[in-house]
Formats: structure tokens, C-alpha cells, sequence
């Protein structure tokens, strides 16, 4: 049998049995590769002996400087420069003496060890890079922090349309007039001179309402419009209407709103339709009834950077969602010069920003503050407002409890003030302008505190 390879010397000479190629090649490659660590450590116990004997009562421990040289012992040299000089000028007051191999060991411990910038930062540590909020994870952090405290359903629903109810009246609110019940695809509907459902008789008097929640597929200003001969009325993310044309000129069957909304969020939606004659219902004492007019009604959306068009079916649901908040405060264009949003710089108009943003949303919460404060289920108002101001802090600062620092934050605010809502501002404005919220590493060092 033909004897493998071998590897030492004659005297020790070790066989290895006949392997496959690759094996044999990832053998030796080991081996190599061991003895290039071993070779290196001992340089590494060569280079620092030689330096505590020689260099380090001028240069100091870990070249930090001594008493001769107060300076670290650090720069630009690469490690063949480095070697040179220490041959040709060290030690001080013997230059030269020193062998290629010496100067070589101590050149590659001092390289190494502090002198390279690569030893400088595995010794120190990196640069850390605080990176701030961009203005999306702001808008969406605001929000989710709100949502924390009413304790939100998720804005995925797999159902998709809105809810329908029919009424035989001219409001959609008696429920003793609704007729059916249904989920509609889209609203985008020409009746012409019939009836919406087989339900109601009367083509002359119908109404409609539907509601559920619309999902925002990203986040910018958005063109609501609703497209009706009749009378309508529109609610969306608020209490309030948006469009009330329930009494209107003839003519103006087209009604439109600009919103600002968050992307990926879901929110509530209310449309009411009605064909009637508006005003006082004198339609008994008519002798000849009128001829039938032609319905229709539409509701449509312009996407941020796209065109008007009905609202898909997939952007709807019939579920109801509560009112969000939503911060619309316009924020600086972010850095995209690396192809990505880079959030490192902070400018004089982003600090601006989130100054007017944290007054923004300091002024929505308080106007749901009694909404917000209804989870604790504390009967004394003054220990839930606090309970909340030390909670919304917590979250902002994504703390895992409360610690010292917040307690007395708290207890401060509302020590110094007479009105037990005003503390609340203070404090929302302190932690909506804190580093702690705005940057998003801050946060690990509170936990230490």
C-alpha cells in the first residue's frame, strides 16, 4: 500500500493513511493553520515582554503615555512603517540594537494591541450612532402609543365592504324603518328611478347609511370625495362630519375633503344617504305626487400620488374601529442619498418639527383624555391622571416598568401646578421632546437608571 503524506520531521515522522483528496487538502490546510496561530501568539509573548522591558516606562501601559511621552502611542503607520521605525530609533537611548525579529515582535504587539485605529476601537469600543425617529416611525409611534391605553383590536380584518342598512324613511336612523341589513362591496351605485332593494316600495323616499373602517394604504394626503344628487353626510376618524350636505343647492352633487392619514392603519368610516324632499315633510298633503327623480351616490379616494377612483373593496371593512390620532405635522424630507432613509442627522427644521408635533398631539390627547384615563378604573381622578402621565412616559421611553426618574417627574408636575390637567402637558411635551422617545437607542441606557 502506497504510504500517505507526511508531515515533521524524519525522527517523528507521522503517517496518515490514504484519504481522499479533499480530505488530505482540509488536513494540511488545518495544520497550516494552527501553526500560523501559534506562530502568532508567539510573537504576541515576545512583542509585550519586549515592551514592558523596553517601552513601557516612556510610552506607558497599553501605550495610554508616561511620564517622557504624555501622548498615546497611536497613528497611521502601517505595520512594515511601524517595524522600520522601531528598528531604526528604538529603544531611545540605544537605537539599532535591537534584532529584525525583536523589532518585528514588538512592532506587531504595539500594532495590534493600541497603536492601529482598528485596536483603538476594539479597545473602546465602537462609535455609537444614535439614530433618531424618521418622520413615518414617529407618526406611527404617537399613534400606537394612544392605541396602548384603549386597548385597540388588530387593523387586519379578512372581511372586506362596508356594512349596508336600507331604511324605508327618509333617516337612516329609525330602526324600526330598516329594511335590510347587508354588506356592500363598494359604494358606487346608480339607482336611477328604482328602489335600492326590493324591500322598500317607495323609489321617492329611501335611506342609506353605511359605516365600518377604512384602511389607509400608506401614509400622505388623501382626496376624499362623495358624488350624490341627494343629500349625504360623511364621517371619517372623527365625531364630527367631514362633508354635511344633507341640506344643499341643486347642482352641487359633488362633495370633497383633503385628509392626512397614517399608512397601515384602519380607520372609521360613516356615510348616510337619504332621497327625500328636505325640509318640512308635507309629501301627505301633496294631492299629485311628484315624478321620480334619479338616485346615485359614489364614494372615491386619490391616493397620495395616484388619481381619483372609486374605493376598492379591499380598503374596506365592516367592522368599526375607533378614532386615531394622527399626527399631520409636516416633517423635513429625509436623507435618501445612501438609496435608503437614513435618520442620523438632526437639523434645526426637524427639531422644529417634532416641537410642533409634540404640541400637536399633546392637544389631541387632552381633548380624549377622559377616554384614555377610563382603563385604569380608578375612582379618584387626580391618582388616574397620574397613574397615566407616569404610564405614557413608560411606553414613550419603552421602559419596562416605571423607575425613580419618571416618579419624580410626575410627582413634580403636579406638585407645581394648581390645575390637575395642566402637569398632564408638561409632562406630555417632556416626553414627546425627550432623546429618550426621539432616538431610539437613548432608551437602553434608561434602563440603568
Amino acid at each position: 500500500m502506497r504510504p500517505g503524506p507526511q508531515i515533521g520531521n524524519r525522527r517523528s515522522t507521522v503517517r496518515l493513511p490514504v484519504l481522499p483528496q479533499v480530505v488530505q487538502f482540509v488536513v494540511v490546510a488545518t495544520c497550516l493553520l494552527l501553526a500560523g496561530v501559534l506562530s502568532a501568539q508567539d510573537w504576541q509573548v515576545e512583542g509585550a515582554r519586549i515592551y514592558r522591558l523596553q517601552c513601557l516606562s516612556c510610552h506607558g501601559e497599553d501605550g495610554a503615555g508616561g511620564v517622557e511621552y504624555d501622548g498615546p502611542l497611536a497613528g497611521d503607520l502601517t505595520l512594515d512603517q511601524l517595524t522600520q521605525v522601531i528598528q531604526e530609533t528604538m529603544p531611545e537611548e540605544e537605537p539599532g540594537t535591537l534584532t529584525d525579529q525583536q523589532a518585528a515582535d514588538v512592532a506587531g504587539y504595539v500594532f495590534h494591541s493600541f497603536y492601529s485605529s482598528a485596536a483603538r476601537e476594539t479597545a473602546t469600543g465602537p462609535r455609537v450612532e444614535l439614530s433618531r425617529l424618521t418622520a413615518e416611525q414617529y407618526r406611527q409611534s404617537v399613534m400606537d402609543l394612544v392605541d396602548s391605553f384603549i386597548g385597540r383590536a388588530s387593523d387586519e380584518s379578512s372581511e372586506t365592504g362596508l356594512t349596508a342598512e336600507y331604511f324605508a324613511a327618509r333617516q337612516p336612523h329609525n330602526q324600526k324603518h330598516r329594511k335590510v341589513e347587508r354588506v356592500d362591496a363598494v359604494v358606487d351605485f346608480d339607482f336611477g328611478v328604482e328602489t335600492p332593494v326590493e324591500e322598500i316600495e317607495d323609489p321617492r323616499r329611501f335611506a342609506i347609511r353605511w359605516s365600518g373602517s377604512l384602511l389607509a394604504p400608506e401614509t400622505g394626503m388623501y382626496k376624499l370625495s362623495i358624488h350624490s344628487p341627494q343629500a349625504v353626510k360623511f364621517w371619517l376618524n372623527g365625531r364630527q362630519p367631514r362633508i354635511d350636505a344633507w341640506v344643499k343647492s341643486e347642482g352641487e352633487d359633488e362633495h370633497s375633503i383633503d385628509m392626512f392619514l397614517v399608512g397601515g392603519r384602519r380607520y372609521p368610516v360613516l356615510l348616510e344617504f337619504s332621497k327625500s324632499k328636505q325640509g318640512v315633510d308635507d309629501s301627505e298633503k301633496q294631492k299629485t305626487l311628484p315624478a321620480v327623480r334619479e338616485a346615485s351616490i359614489a364614494l372615491r379616494w386619490k391616493r397620495p400620488n395616484s388619481v381619483m377612483q372609486v374605493i376598492p373593496e379591499r380598503f374596506l371593512s365592516p367592522h368599526q374601529t375607533s378614532v386615531r390620532l394622527v399626527c399631520s405635522t409636516p416633517f423635513p424630507p429625509e436623507d435618501r442619498s445612501y438609496g435608503w432613509v437614513r435618520s442620523a442627522s438632526v437639523s434645526r427644521e426637524w427639531d422644529q418639527a417634532t416641537t410642533v408635533a409634540a404640541l400637536q398631539v399633546t392637544a389631541s390627547v387632552m381633548e380624549r383624555l377622559d377616554r384614555l384615563i377610563a382603563g385604569f378604573d380608578i375612582a379618584d381622578e387626580d391618582q388616574a391622571l397620574r397613574k397615566f402621565c407616569l404610564e405614557f412616559s413608560r411606553r414613550a421611553f419603552r421602559l419596562p416598568q416605571p423607575n425613580a426618574t419618571l416618579d419624580d417627574l410626575v410627582s413634580r408636575a403636579f406638585e407645581q401646578a394648581e390645575d390637575s390637567r395642566q402637569p398632564i402637558k408638561r409632562v406630555l411635551l417632556y416626553t414627546l421632546k425627550s432623546p429618550r422617545f426621539l432616538f431610539r437607542e437613548v432608551h437602553e441606557a434608561s434602563h440603568a437608571n
